[in-house]
C-alpha cells in the first residue's frame, strides 16, 4: 500500500476525514490496530506500522479490563514490523493527591475505576511496563486533530527511503562524533576523520 489504511471503525474513519488525511488513506479490513502504514525499510525492503489509537479514557478502560494488554498489543507485534500505541486526552495527577486526574471539558476530575480513584503511577506504570518488557513504541498527543497530524507525519517518514533519514548522521560541532548504535565501524571511522575539516556533513 502506498497510503496509509485505517480500520473500518468509527475512530479509524473519523480520523481519515480529517482534512490533513483526505484522500491520503483508504478504509480497509485490519486484523488488528487502526491504522497500518506501509513504506519504506532496510536494504529496499517494505515495512509496516501498525498503530493503535485510544482516548486516554479508552486506554485506561482498555488497561483495566486487560483487553489491551493481553489481545491488542500481542497481535499488534504479530502482524506489524513496528508497533505504536497512540493516546490522547489530557491528564495529569492530581495537585492534593497522587491520584490521575483527567481533563472534561473545562474541568479536571478523578479517573476511576468502579467507585476508587486510581492512582497517577496506575497509568505511568503501565506505560513503563509495556515499553520496556515489549518492542511497543507509545506516543501521547493533546486530541485527536493531533492525533492525525501525526499519522501524517508518519506516513511522510515512511515514503522516504530508509537510508535518507539522516537525523542521526551527524556531527557534534561542539566535540564528537555523534555514534549511532549500528553504524558500519568503517563508515562511522571515514565520518570521525572527515569531520576534523570543516564545513563536511555526514
Amino acid at each position: 500500500l502506498d497510503s496509509p489504511a485505517f480500520a473500518r471503525r468509527h475512530r479509524s474513519r473519523g480520523l481519515a476525514d480529517l482534512p490533513v488525511l483526505v484522500g491520503r488513506c483508504q478504509l480497509v479490513r485490519l486484523d488488528s490496530a487502526d491504522v497500518m502504514v506501509a513504506g519504506h525499510g532496510p536494504d529496499n525492503s517494505t515495512i509496516t506500522v501498525g498503530v493503535e489509537l485510544k482516548s486516554v479514557g479508552d486506554l485506561l478502560s482498555s488497561i483495566s479490563t486487560g483487553r489491551l494488554g493481553a489481545t491488542q498489543i500481542p497481535a499488534m507485534l504479530r502482524s506489524y514490523d513496528y508497533s505504536f500505541l497512540l493516546y490522547y486526552g489530557m491528564h495529569r495527577p492530581g495537585p492534593l493527591n497522587n491520584y490521575l486526574q483527567v481533563r472534561r471539558g473545562k474541568l479536571w476530575t478523578n479517573y476511576r475505576i468502579g467507585r476508587d480513584p486510581v492512582p497517577y503511577s496506575y497509568l505511568e506504570g503501565w506505560l513503563l511496563t509495556a515499553q520496556m518488557l515489549t518492542p511497543l513504541r507509545i506516543k501521547h498527543v493533546y486530541d485527536y486533530g493531533e492525533a492525525a497530524k501525526w499519522i501524517a507525519i508518519l506516513d511522510h517518514w515512511m515514503d522516504k527511503p530508509w537510508d535518507k533519514h539522516r537525523g542521526l548522521k551527524v556531527f557534534d560541532r561542539a566535540g564528537e562524533t555523534a555514534s549511532i548504535p549500528d553504524a558500519d565501524p568503517v563508515e562511522e571511522q571515514i565520518a570521525r576523520t572527515a569531520s576534523s575539516f570543516p564545513a563536511i556533513d555526514w
